[in-house]
């Protein structure tokens, strides 16, 4: 089962606790499993910031932005999702996999403004608006008030640990997402 990194019944992330319980179940279950729990995708983030940068250049940075998160490539979370797959003594674990260079949100929107030649800072939508966008967006659009909610959580989760994932598995590409990001178009 491919999952997110810190899963957990107590994760302030939604999308984190709809996976933990979905790894509970499969964990009590008669099939044999295997987790592995991503951090963010690189590549998807790219995605998320240039859709917000639209015309003024300037990508949205949601929240504070300064905690650190390790962008992971998607092509080495599948490499770890074949080992999954492949190896039968592995069944019954839970495999963490995180990029090797955590940045911050800010960090990589900046990233991404300086491999494009944008110009300025990225924009900035403060705690205090996505506490209101959560609250207020509920009813009429719960998608948005999810979103706002997850954008409060990335802000406070921890970093992952992928020490003994990469130990176990030398041969794990790891991509630092500031080359990863000289790679795309």
């Amino acid at each position: 089962m491919l999952s997110i990194a810190g899963a957990s019944a107590t994760s302030p992330l939604e999308l984190a606790r709809v996976k933990y319980g979905v790894e509970e179940h499969l964990r009590t279950s008669l099939c044999p499993w295997t987790v592995v729990r991503a951090d963010a995708f690189a590549q998807t983030w790219f995605n998320v910031l240039e859709q917000t940068a639209v015309k003024s250049h300037r990508p949205m940075v949601f929240g504070d932005g300064n905690n650190l998160i390790g962008w992971v490539d998607v092509h080495e979370v599948a490499a770890l999702v074949e080992h999954a797959v492949l190896e039968p003594s592995l069944r019954g674990r839970i495999l963490e996999i995180s990029g090797p260079e955590p940045l911050t949100l800010e960090q990589l929107a900046t990233l991404l403004m300086e491999h494009h030649g944008w110009p300025g800072k990225p924009r900035r939508l403060p705690r205090s608006v996505l506490r209101v966008i959560a609250t207020m967006a509920a009813p009429v659009r719960p998608d948005i008030a999810r979103q706002a909610r997850a954008s409060l959580a990335m802000d406070v989760l921890a970093q992952v640990d992928d020490h003994e994932t990469r130990a176990a598995f030398p041969d794990l590409p790891a991509v630092p997402v500031s080359w990863l990001l000289t790679q795309t178009a």
